[in-house]
């Protein structure tokens, strides 16, 4: 079975000035083993506190996707 958990976040900031707070969520398979059952870490993602998705640039650097038709918007990691 694959889960996903919220494990971080922090905020971010864009050029205008505006603060962002960024979620990291990371998904998880369970897996089985000849010593039992454990977890196996997957993916992560990004996603803005309002559900926006965030994709990584670099480990500073993202850029917010809009649900609406805005242009997409570099953020930065404070």
């Amino acid at each position: 079975m694959r889960t996903e958990e919220l494990v971080g976040n922090f905020q971010a900031l864009s050029q205008d000035g505006n603060v962002y707070e960024v979620h990291i969520y990371q998904s998880f398979t369970e897996v089985r083993t000849m010593s039992g059952t454990g977890r196996a870490r997957g993916s992560k993602r990004y996603a803005l506190s309002t559900g926006e998705h965030v994709n990584p640039i670099s480990d500073t650097e993202f850029s917010i996707v809009w649900k609406d038709e805005r242009d997409p918007e570099r953020i930065t990691r404070k």
